[in-house]
């Protein structure tokens, strides 16, 4: 299965007139979908945006953006996600790391469109959404059927650059099709589903567009994730299926009118991309009811190498299970996961190591950049980067990324367990711990803090009940609060950033 397959799957499922794309007042059938990705499926190919070629959308969540992805998956091309959020630099790095050579984009990204078509020297098309609604060279009608490749490249991902700059990741047609068939079997998604995009199609949220799609499901667009919003397009679009990272999980319950929207056509709401302490996760059950479901995955290996499940949740709190609320499920259908050590030996239940993962849904390798793909894999195992361990029963536990594990007095200190810790406090409503300076200790455990709306914090109340739970070792021996943490479009935290002004001219690797 190729990624327009998904959409023509659905098409036959649902019919013409089913709604396909609902954008505010904008509806989209099916069958204008498969007309318009035809279309302009046939005019990429005219400007030579094809197969072995690579193409993309710029422009926030919409309609037109949809399309413009599937238009470029039935063209034979893959798609490089480009985030409208992003600089012009870092549009540039992307653009021509992957020898983009067809740019759509939304109308109000016009100059930056006007700066990449300058400086990334393989472009030799843009077009904006207005200009395809006019004339497009090119036969809709003769648009050829690519051949079924499942290792030809779907998808060239670039990594959030969290820790350096952004790397393609290379995603072939099986590795995709392993991530939505594992999604599929392991989550109810509705009957057809109704699926809420929010945050950023050119991360998580666009992905899970194809398992909706799948299943003749309609997909409801929405530019930004604003918790009122989101609440309020769950009960006017009877949304089943929903996908947020913790941080905006955090603020659908923070958000006043969340106990008086009606939230019963949820079947799951699915949250991934960093850890959600225990103490949130069983306030998201109260208030969602037995809907969620969390994945664990990365760029290189799409979202579903791992699944706690709805029932697994359900289960868990009924038995005040926090520890199992606290993991991120078993392995998916599709991966097998492990625990390595530093000199490549799986180690057994209980011993914490690195996070390994093999199996149909993992990259090809980093796009041009061999000895980096050599490094990311052992023994045909992929190496994640994330330290954890898995338990008797197969449930994986993450405890840090390696890179931000801090070492205070010697200690290893694992930066997620003292942040459930912190999270577990009425006040919080997200946290990062970071190691800062300290002349003795080499390192300070220090949690830097966004509080809940109104409220307030006392930092010496919060130290002594992490002490209380953690112990003196692993308890911030600092607080920060900040209005607001730095943010990657996908939601995650910016742990590099927060660390840079703590160490500006030390000897760290931030």
């Amino acid at each position: 299965m190729r990624l327009i397959d998904w959409l023509d799957r659905g098409a036959m499922l649902g019919g013409a007139d089913r709604a396909c794309v609902i954008d505010g007042t904008r509806r989209l059938g099916y069958g204008e979908v498969v007309r318009e990705t035809r279309r302009i499926g046939a005019a990429l190919l005219h400007h030579g945006a094809g197969p072995g070629t690579t193409a993309s959308v710029l422009g926030p969540n919409s309609a037109d953006a949809l399309t413009g992805v599937l238009a470029i998956a039935r063209s034979g091309a893959a798609w490089i996600p480009a985030n409208a959020r992003a600089t012009v630099d870092e549009l540039v790095h992307v653009l021509t790391a992957g020898s983009c050579r067809a740019l759509i984009y939304d109308p109000e990204m016009a100059g930056t469109a006007a700066l990449l078509r300058d400086r990334v020297p393989s472009l030799r098309w843009t077009v904006s959404y207005e200009q395809l609604r006019g004339a497009l060279p090119g036969d809709p009608d003769g648009i050829p059927d690519p051949p079924e490749r499942p290792d030809e490249t779907a998808m060239v991902a670039f990594t959030g650059g969290t820790t350096g700059r952004p790397k393609g990741v290379v995603l072939s047609n099986r590795a995709m099709e392993s991530m939505v068939t594992a999604l599929l079997s392991a989550a109810d998604l509705g009957d057809p589903p109704v699926y809420l995009a929010a945050a950023p199609l050119t991360h998580a949220a666009g992905a899970m567009c194809f398992p909706a799609l799948a299943l003749g499901g309609t997909v409801v667009v929405q530019r930004g994730v604003e918790a009122g919003a989101v609440l309020e397009a769950i009960e006017r679009h009877r949304v089943t299926f929903l996908f947020l990272p913790p941080t905006a999980v955090y603020m659908l319950l923070a958000d006043p009118s969340v106990g008086s929207r009606d939230r019963s056509s949820l079947r799951t709401l699915l949250y991934a991309a960093a850890p959600m302490a225990p103490e949130r996760v069983r306030e998201a059950l109260e208030v969602f009811g037995p809907v969620l479901v969390q994945t664990y995955g990365q760029t290189e290996a799409p979202m579903i190498c791992t699944v706690l499940t709805a029932a697994e949740h359900a289960a868990a709190l009924a038995a005040g299970d926090l520890g199992r609320l606290g993991s991120c499920g078993r392995p998916s259908a599709v991966a097998r996961v492990a625990v390595m050590d530093d000199a490549g030996t799986l180690l057994g239940p209980g011993a914490t190591g690195e996070i390994v993962v093999r199996g149909s849904l993992l990259m090809d390798g980093y796009l041009d950049a061999p000895e980096a793909t050599a490094a990311a894999f052992a023994d045909g195992w992929l190496r994640t980067g994330d330290v954890g361990y898995l338990d008797e029963s197969g449930y994986t536990h993450l405890v840090d990324r390696k890179k931000d594990m801090i070492i205070s007095g010697g200690f290893n200190v694992y930066s997620a367990e003292v942040e459930h810790a912190v999270l577990a406090h009425p006040s919080v409503q997200q946290c990062a711990v970071i190691g800062t300076p300290h002349a003795r200790w080499g390192e300070a455990v220090t949690a830097v803090v966004e509080l809940r709306p109104g409220a307030s914090l006392d930092a010496d109340e919060l130290i002594a009940a992490c002490k209380a739970s953690l112990g003196s070792i692993k308890a911030p021996k600092r607080v920060e609060v900040w209005d607001e943490l730095p943010r990657s479009a996908a939601g995650k935290i910016l742990k590099r950033e927060i660390r840079a002004g703590f160490w500006s001219g030390l000897d760290r690797a931030i």
